[in-house]
């Protein structure tokens, strides 16, 4: 302890607790089974255990000892996206302009004051200062062996750890804050807290269960997780309001395991293993025990609802109040976006299911990415709509999430041609448990013939944008594997044809990172591919998938060290043979490999970009992209009619069967799909005789 670092808190008696300790292992896997959410725990558990829905407080507070193994874990970059400023002024608080330089005032030893919701009624402490409250010294987070100061990366960390934590809880009337004024008795800023201390004397986390709000500290993790697992804030902080473990039972109820492991990878339980999956959220699942402290699998806990039903004591239904206007199918009450250069953009929150925010943006005339993403770490699954000024719905993309082999996430993509005028998007709620929290939506101005998407399952979502020549590119995940994740911005190419880039610049996110071009022949995660690229090193290096659902293979490389970017990539089709090539002025190249990958006539090609890290953005600059080739043609017309009678006869959870009449000379047929009315794929044919189809493998809106 040393009182350099603290400022002098007002002692309170501090609670008693029962003095009995649950030392509770976690098993060090990522990747766990479990039933989804789309299941009906009542019908797994058999007709004759009808479950109870437990939203309050348990009657005695118990101690809940988190085991968590540092071999699970995979430390993240010290480098983070938010830019932070460090000085004096207002304490850090979050807002709604993307675009604004983070600032934040200090303590005399250089512990930033974060605030995540200053006018919230309520608190949550993250106490990187050490503490003695509880008549037991911790000793303050600290990096570099000099405890009695914070250093440029120890802030960096404490306001990246602070960030993530505010995201988790940002759909509720809570003030996630570092500022130790929150529980300090007398001051202005005093308001019910509950109080995490982040210390290298704990070596996991550990929690007393159900005793917000805090007079002394009652929620602890190891220092190290302020950067490898800052998950283990928002679990400990969930036993600090009620919650228990999430839990796995069998069909037979009887208790397999203690942490419920995701429940697929879009819903990694905080409350069970807080780290499984992509995405980490609060749950409505099985509890780890009932009332009266035994495993019951009838007993389900709804996480948010504890966690509203403790904020609400200080006003307001414990949910944040909404931030922006809205109706679902209306373009009235909207917020303009913020606008830097070319891009539109804001941060806003779904705090509750029903809430629908609109906003307003401005076209140029042209090609222009829309997104409307998760701002990572929240789990909120979103619902874009596009309007124009008539209120006509031109867009909407409601991606399902579940969707096999997951080739959706949360985040929603589209890529349009506006005339110049204003139009309008209108944000919202998926609809399913969870689907709440903090999003951006970002416009982005392509060049005519561009789209943009993310592939796979990526941890953060990517985005595109162009100007003056210059394409940026971000994104997250990996090519790798069977399932391939990284942000694309493409076109669409019929026979041979090549791609030509410079990529100017990429981020250390991680030696794996990657930036260049790729072919591929479906936007599917487990698509036939070619790629070439560069490393944030040095070197250039190409991969390609054979077979569908094959893994990626390496297709050559030359690490010389004299290769680093910005350096030249070249990628080219001829029939099934693909040519991957290099060059330090784009004018002498040299050939990598040569490879023949067999692919349909038509495929992808474009710019990727991804971080080999599901935390951080890779945000990589490409200049000089050209393309050859017969690039985005457009279908052959001709003069018969559209067929008539189209009707549906039959539907299940993943398929369509259709029919219709023949139409006169035709020789077949060709049935599209689109998930948001601009954009279709082809998924069959059939002969001129043939007039009937079922569709399979769809997901609910391709229905």
């Amino acid at each position: 302890m040393r009182d350099s670092r603290r400022r002098s808190p007002a002692r309170r008696p501090a609670r008693r607790h029962p003095p009995t300790l649950r030392l509770e292992f976690l098993e060090p896997r990522i990747l766990l089974s479990g039933n989804g959410l789309e299941d009906d725990p009542t019908s797994l558990l058999g007709p004759l255990i009808a479950p109870t829905l437990e939203m309050g407080p348990m009657p005695l507070p118990r101690l809940s000892n988190d085991t968590f193994g540092d071999d699970c874990l995979a430390p993240m970059d010290s480098e983070y996206l938010l830019e932070a400023e460090g000085g004096e002024g207002e304490a850090g608080t979050l807002g709604a302009n993307p675009f604004e330089t983070f600032t934040y005032e200090t303590e005399s030893n250089g512990l930033p004051i974060l605030h995540s919701y200053l006018a919230a009624p309520a608190a949550i402490y993250i106490d990187f200062d050490g503490d003695d409250s509880r008549g037991v010294v911790y000793a303050p987070y600290d990096v570099d062996g000099n405890p009695s100061t914070f250093n440029a990366t120890e802030q960096a960390n404490i306001v990246e750890c602070w960030r993530q934590v505010s995201a988790f809880f940002a759909m509720f009337n809570v003030d996630v804050t570092t500022d130790k004024a929150v529980v300090t008795t007398g001051n202005p800023l005093w308001k019910p807290t509950a109080w995490m201390v982040m210390t290298p004397d704990e070596g996991n986390g550990w929690n007393y269960v159900n005793v917000f709000p805090n007079t002394t500290s009652m929620s602890y993790g190891k220092g190290a997780y302020t950067t490898s697992r800052i998950t283990v804030i928002p679990h400990e902080i969930g036993h600090n309001f009620g919650l228990l473990h999430a839990s796995e039972y069998n069909a037979l109820g009887v208790k397999t395991r203690e942490y419920s492991g995701q429940l697929d990878p879009l819903h990694g339980p905080i409350m069970g293993v807080d780290y499984a999956g992509v995405v980490q959220k609060w749950t409505l699942w099985h509890k780890s025990s009932n009332s009266s402290g035994d495993p019951d699998p009838r007993t389900i806990q709804d996480d948010m609802a504890v966690i509203a039903g403790d904020l609400d004591n200080y006003g307001g239904d414990g949910y944040r109040p909404d931030d922006f206007d809205g109706t679902a199918g209306s373009i009235a009450n909207a917020t303009s976006l913020y606008v830097n250069g070319a891009t539109q953009a804001i941060v806003g929150i779904i705090e509750r299911l029903t809430d629908v925010d609109t906003f307003s943006f401005v076209s140029t005339g042209g090609r222009y990415a829309i997104s409307a993403g998760r701002d990572f770490p929240a789990g909120v699954d979103l619902t874009l709509s596009i309007y124009d000024a008539s209120n006509v719905l031109i867009a909407s993309e409601d991606g399902d999430p579940r969707a096999v082999p997951y080739t959706m996430v949360y985040d929603q993509f589209v890529t349009m041609d506006l005339a110049a005028g204003t139009y309008y998007a209108t944000v919202e709620s998926r609809g399913n448990y969870g689907d709440v929290g903090q999003y951006l939506l970002r416009i982005n101005p392509l060049p005519a013939g561009w789209s943009a998407d993310d592939i796979g399952l990526t941890g953060m979502p990517g985005y595109s944008s162009h100007d003056a020549g210059t394409f940026t590119v971000a994104g997250s995940g990996n090519i790798t594997g069977t399932a391939d994740a990284a942000h694309y911005v493409y076109q669409t190419l019929k026979g041979d044809g090549s791609i030509t880039v410079r990529v100017a610049s990429l981020t250390n996110t991680n030696s794996s990172a990657k930036a260049g071009v790729m072919i591929r022949e479906s936007l599917n995660v487990d698509s036939r591919m070619v790629n070439v690229y560069l490393r944030p090193g040095s070197g250039v290096y190409s991969d390609y998938r054979g077979t569908t659902g094959g893994n990626a293979l390496s297709n050559g490389s030359n690490t010389s060290s004299s290769i680093t970017a910005p350096y030249w990539l070249q990628l080219t089709r001829s029939g099934d043979t693909f040519t991957t090539a290099y060059s330090s002025n784009g004018t002498s190249w040299t050939t990598l490999s040569t490879r023949t990958v067999t692919m349909g006539e038509t495929v992808y090609i474009g710019v990727t970009t991804c971080s080999a890290n599901n935390k951080l953005l890779n945000t990589a600059t490409y200049t000089n992209v050209s393309l050859t080739g017969n690039v985005n043609s457009a279908p052959t017309l001709n003069a018969l009619a559209a067929p008539s009678g189209l009707a549906t006869t039959g539907k299940t959870s993943d398929s369509i069967s259709l029919t219709w009449n023949a139409v006169a000379d035709a020789t077949g047929y060709r049935i599209e799909q689109s998930s948001d009315g601009v954009n279709y794929t082809q998924v069959g044919t059939t002969a001129a005789g043939v007039l009937a189809y079922t569709a399979t493998g769809l997901a609910d809106f391709n229905r």
